[in-house]
């Protein structure tokens, strides 16, 4: 996807940390999964956060999203610092920011339809639709991430995961936010299934002109979605830039070995 043009600071992330403290005060050990991650997020953009498993990349969104509380650092949306909003004001925050998470098959819940599904978040938001517009909505909703309305009475397991990943992205779209925030969208899925879903993402993006933080580990993915790529290693941002000047010249160490180390080039693009 060519680059857009960066639109004003939707989202700055200043100092953020994350730290785990376990065992007895004389051996106590400190995690430190996220650990001063500093960047800014602007209006339309897809910021890839990439590395390993265990470099701290699920860890960020979940901190940002405070799902679970940060130990240090600032988090600005829109000049608001959401580090200093109570439990139900960053509950009404979330309306802006949703997030996708990565499995869909813990992420929705079985005994629910896919209609009752998409319609959560109005429970919590009830003044986003009206009731008596609800059904409509869904069948748009539905309609938004490429499924037909007959899916609505159906239940999760009757999908595939991929279907269900669209379930997902047609909920997190229920309350029209301006950012959302992907954690690995698409990796539970197979790769012809990744292509379909990442395709419903860059639709949606251009049309609703969404922001997006897309968490992943996959780097062919990332060259395909991300606007700019930020590397993350052991809690750490180590090399930020933009997707064509990150992989055209890496320059950190760490940034060179995943890039050498990444199998299957263009599989996904490919697919697409």
């Amino acid at each position: 996807m060519p680059p857009t043009e960066p639109g004003p600071a939707l989202l700055r992330v200043a100092g953020l940390q994350r730290h785990f403290v376990s065992g007895p005060p004389r051996r106590r050990t400190v995690l430190r999964a996220v650990d001063g991650v500093t960047f800014d997020l602007h209006e339309g953009e897809c910021l890839a956060v990439v590395g390993e498993s265990g470099s701290g990349k699920s860890t960020l969104a979940r901190t940002l999203m405070r799902l679970v509380e940060p130990t240090g650092g600032t988090v600005h949306y829109q000049g608001r610092d959401l580090l200093a909003l109570s439990g139900r004001e960053m509950r009404r925050q979330r309306r802006d920011i949703q997030m996708v998470f990565q499995d869909p098959y813990a992420s929705l819940h079985p005994r629910r339809t896919v209609e009752n599904i998409v319609r959560e978040p109005w429970r919590v938001h009830k003044d986003v639709v009206p009731r008596d517009q609800q059904h409509a909505r869904v069948r748009e909703l539905l309609h938004q991430v490429g499924l037909p309305e007959a899916y609505a009475p159906l239940h999760p397991g009757r999908l595939s995961g991929g279907e269900r990943q669209r379930v997902a992205i047609a909920r997190a779209l229920a309350l029209r936010p301006r950012l959302l925030v992907l954690d690995e969208p698409v990796s539970a899925l197979d790769v012809s299934i990744q292509a379909q879903v990442v395709n419903v993402l860059m639709t949606l993006r251009a049309e609703l002109g969404l922001a997006y933080l897309f968490i992943s580990h996959d780097l062919n993915l990332v060259r395909l979605v991300a606007d700019r790529v930020a590397v993350m290693y052991r809690g750490r941002l180590v090399e930020t830039g933009t997707t064509e000047e990150l992989y055209a010249r890496p320059a950190h160490p760490y940034t060179q070995a995943l890039l050498e180390a990444s199998p299957g080039r263009g599989d996904v693009v490919e697919n697409a």
